[in-house]
């Protein structure tokens, strides 16, 4: 079964139902529609686009054939039925890089660079710049830092606490 389509004045698509008023221009394939638009200018044919529903409205379209295929897909995707989203995955709560790090030098054995640097995602300057900056300065923290097998280590004492963590 065919369905026919119209192109109201105030150039809105609307489908055409078998026994309603006449709407002209219409057409009932992507050829028709090509035909019919054929002489229009290409703003009108981007006006039709940002008046169709669900559609991201654009400013131009490359060419007319161009518009005349992303029209009619948009007409037909609105006859299927619509897609069931899938359930956005669930990611695992670890806080915030402050809360990760905290926890990783109250650790008995604290943390190196190196595992600081995996934990956040940061370059070695970046983890020391933090340490110094929010760690000793902004939280008053007592930080202690070490060398262990060639490697530096970073870690707050046994009974260090801070309100609120």
């Amino acid at each position: 079964m065919s369905r026919t389509y119209g192109i109201t004045a105030g150039n809105v698509l609307q489908l055409v139902e078998a026994g309603s008023e006449k709407v002209e221009p219409a057409f009932a394939t992507a050829e028709e529609f090509a035909d019919v638009v054929a002489d229009w200018p290409l703003r009108r044919l981007v006006e039709v686009w940002n008046k169709l529903p669900g559609v991201h409205p654009l400013s131009r379209f490359e060419n007319r054939r161009v518009a005349v295929q992303r029209i009619w897909r948009a007409l037909h995707r609105e006859q299927q039925p619509a897609r069931v989203p899938r359930p956005a995955r669930q990611r695992k709560a670890r806080g915030t890089k402050t809360q990760v790090v905290l926890s990783m030098l109250r650790q008995p054995e604290g943390a190196s660079l190196k595992a600081l640097m995996k934990a956040t995602q940061w370059q070695a300057h970046s983890v020391r710049g933090f340490l110094s900056r929010k760690i000793t300065g902004s939280l008053g923290l007592p930080l202690q830092s070490t060398k262990r097998d060639g490697q530096r280590v970073y870690a707050l004492p046994p009974d260090t606490t801070l309100a609120g963590n």
